[in-house]
């Protein structure tokens, strides 16, 4: 676990989605999270010059139920 440069956990940002249904038992989407604060800050977040930004991540998945 990253500890806070700031003493603060406090974490904020946002997540889109947007998912197709090819078939009524299979969806396929992409998933993006972005982080405008990250364990109290924007910047510098733990002390080695890392930014909330550095940890926004793209997701694309598919799901299949049967």
């Amino acid at each position: 676990m990253a500890w806070s440069n700031t003493g603060r956990p406090d974490t904020t940002g946002y997540l889109l989605e947007f998912n197709y249904m090819i078939q009524p038992n299979w969806r396929v989407g992409l998933q993006y999270t972005s982080y405008t604060k990250y364990q109290g800050a924007s910047t510098n977040y733990d002390g080695n010059g890392r930014n909330a930004r550095d940890n926004n991540t793209t997701y694309l998945y598919t799901w299949i139920a049967f």
